[in-house]
């Protein structure tokens, strides 16, 4: 398959850092894959120089104008995050800054949410990067070791990101943009929905790591309203899976797994938590 390497939602004109600087953009730079997209804010209110093309991204997105641009192929490595060693920018990831604070989440309106929705909906089709953010975008943030950034697949934000401090784009609404990539991707064996198991909950206990032969004995939940892969277990408190385990599940066949007799919190389900990419099986 013949990767497009230019959203065709984005300005590749008028900021082509590619064109204007290549002396930074040498051959090694491009990456086999790109299966992971990690999503900044500017910390500003307009449109960045990023030190002539220094620590640019893939895209830049104004949700105000609701203008996005490209400043170089998606399969080149950007330039924003801090290398920390182990070429962090290379780890076949596209890289998006959306002007604005953290400390606002964005802001992002219905049609910023469904411009950035189009966008992930696109890098899944033509680089099956999944719909999925396997780390809660919350201030704190789970901080990714090295060995859960190199096995990350899907969206995060800067604040997960191996070696590195910053902590945008901060509580920004993910599962929204996730909705609205599976309103834009179609059909394609995706449940759309909520599930309710009753039953008095069994926790808490300390998690454990789980297994590949583990993988058949818990419940799966891609949450869309906090942007995780959540793990529901037996004698255990919800919590998310960490990256080896999301790498996991998703070789496993990315299923979203009923075992009978798990008995589920109400409190969890309280927001009639939405299941997205994924499929309904019975448990064995």
């Amino acid at each position: 398959m013949t990767h497009a390497q230019y959203y065709p939602g984005a300005d590749r004109n008028v900021q082509n850092l590619y064109a204007q600087y290549p002396a930074l953009w040498a051959a090694s730079r491009f990456m086999a894959d790109v299966n992971l997209l990690v999503l900044h804010t500017t910390e500003g209110n307009g449109w960045e120089g990023y030190a002539s093309g220094t620590m640019a991204p893939t895209f830049t997105y104004d949700p105000r104008s609701h203008q996005m641009r490209q400043h170089f192929p998606i399969n080149m490595a950007g330039r924003a995050l801090v290398d920390a060693g182990v070429g962090t920018n290379r780890n076949n990831c596209a890289q998006i800054e959306i002007i604005g604070h953290a400390v606002q989440g964005g802001p992002l309106d219905a049609q910023a949410i469904a411009d950035l929705g189009g966008l992930v909906a696109w890098l899944h089709q033509e680089w099956s990067v999944p719909l999925v953010a396997p780390y809660a975008f919350t201030v704190p943030a789970h901080r990714m070791s090295l060995a859960e950034w190199t096995a990350c697949r899907g969206v995060v934000g800067h604040e997960h990101v191996y070696g590195n401090d910053h902590w945008d784009p901060g509580a920004m609404n993910v599962g929204a943009i996730l909705n609205a990539a599976h309103s834009s991707s179609g059909p394609g064996g995706i449940v759309s929905g909520s599930v309710r198991i009753p039953g008095a909950p069994t926790f808490p206990t300390a998690p454990m790591a789980l297994q590949e032969d583990d993988m058949g004995s818990y419940v799966f939940m891609g949450v869309a309203n906090n942007g995780g892969i959540w793990m529901l277990a037996p004698g255990q408190s919800p919590r998310h899976l960490n990256g080896y385990e999301w790498a996991l599940w998703q070789r496993l066949g990315a299923k979203l797994k009923i075992v009978p007799g798990t008995n589920i919190p109400d409190s969890f389900l309280a927001a009639e938590l939405n299941i997205v990419d994924a499929t309904i099986q019975p448990g064995a």
